[in-house]
């Protein structure tokens, strides 16, 4: 949107909020589908972090709107808090931008959402999200061992979770098969 970048520091400056979240546009050949979060406008403090940002990106439901997507294309961030450890490889890892909320999270104080949908995110089936990858089955497992160990340092560690998160994992990896146009690939 035009004022994407005015109205996420409008939202900083107004809250002092160290990150500010919008909602966005799903936007598929003719089609746009504006997808609104839960939290019409709100301010999460650090002890809300764990129950609010981290856990229900461990394991949610499809479609679930209560969950907070982790895209970094919605937030607006402050660069004195990113942190090299943030960054994870897409081609390694599957979800990236979870683990770098999840790190950069660990030094923010307060995070903002505003209501408006500031960003179009355009669908595009050649891009590297909706393209089969041979190592699927590690970029999923190092997916699960990151959020193990990102729930140990939350202190909210949760096997049932991480068992959810296994069973996602396999899902993905089926449907990351099923892409493929014949058998013998």
């Amino acid at each position: 949107d035009k004022d994407y970048i005015k109205k996420h520091i409008e939202n900083i400056q107004n809250t002092n909020a160290q990150m500010s979240i919008c909602s966005y546009c799903y936007v598929n050949k003719n089609d746009i589908k504006k997808i609104t979060l839960k939290y019409k406008s709100k301010i999460f403090d650090r002890k809300d972090f764990t129950t609010e940002l981290i856990l229900p990106r461990i394991f949610s439901c499809p479609n679930d709107n209560t969950v907070i997507p982790d895209f970094v294309w919605l937030r607006m961030y402050d660069s004195n808090l990113i942190t090299k450890e943030a960054f994870v490889s897409e081609r390694k890892v599957y979800t990236e931008d979870i683990f770098f909320n999840f790190e950069y999270l660990k030094y923010c104080n307060k995070v903002s959402i505003i209501d408006d949908c500031l960003y179009y995110y355009v669908n595009n089936e050649k891009s590297l999200t909706n393209k089969y990858r041979n190592n699927k089955v590690n970029m999923e497992s190092a997916r699960v061992e990151l959020q193990k160990k990102y729930l140990y340092d939350y202190n909210c560690y949760d096997d049932l979770r991480i068992m959810h998160s296994l069973f996602k994992s396999l899902q993905g990896c089926y449907i990351n098969a099923s892409s493929l146009s014949s058998f013998n690939e």
